[in-house]
């Protein structure tokens, strides 16, 4: 794929763990690749570091997607800067181990708020575009089991929040795909 023609690919919290690595795999394939990090977590540098040569042409975006609107900011920022979203790679989404006994609605909110509400609103930013182009690719992440709600100690809030994402996830794959729009959800594990 040349640069010039190069599908543009958004990895949000790409700066460590798991969005670091599909970021250094995209890039190393030749995506156009803009990836985001939050402000006050894991800094950027390291991601940059390791792509090396790809790094010039890859855009950084802070954002919190615990904060309502992250999702347009971080979608619009990447079709200004690099000219339209082919590819969204949504990452984002804390995990809480706690049984239900000790947790509060502070934990349910965080859980999701940041796990299935980003998911919402960056799929809502980053749509219109992909639809003008008929074309698209949409991939979240759930949880081993969510697919099918199974239980898991320790996880009501996370596991109710990702299987919300799936089913969010399959109820768009439905309505896109005439638009030549994929969505998938990978449940690491």
């Amino acid at each position: 794929m040349t640069s010039s023609f190069a599908r543009v690919v958004l990895v949000t919290a790409g700066a460590g763990g798991l969005g670091k690595g599909i970021v250094r795999t995209l890039a190393s394939d030749g995506y156009r690749v803009a990836f985001t990090y939050r402000p006050t977590g894991t800094s950027p540098q390291t991601t940059l570091e390791a792509l090396g040569v790809h790094g010039d042409q890859t855009l950084v975006v802070p954002a919190d997607f615990a904060e309502r609107g992250a999702g347009q900011h971080v979608v619009n920022t990447v079709e200004a800067q690099l000219g339209r979203l082919d590819v969204l790679v949504h990452t984002v989404g804390p995990m809480l181990y706690r049984r239900f006994e000790r947790s509060t609605l502070a934990d349910y909110d965080a859980l999701v708020e940041t796990n299935l509400r980003s998911t919402v609103e960056v799929a809502m930013a980053a749509l219109p575009g992909m639809r003008a182009r008929e074309f698209g690719r949409l991939i979240f992440f759930g949880m081993e089991g969510s697919h099918a709600t199974i239980p898991a100690k320790g996880m009501s809030f996370y596991a109710a929040a990702k299987a919300g994402l799936v089913a969010f996830a399959r109820t768009l794959a439905v309505e896109e795909a005439h638009r030549g729009i994929t969505v998938n959800v990978i449940e690491p594990g």
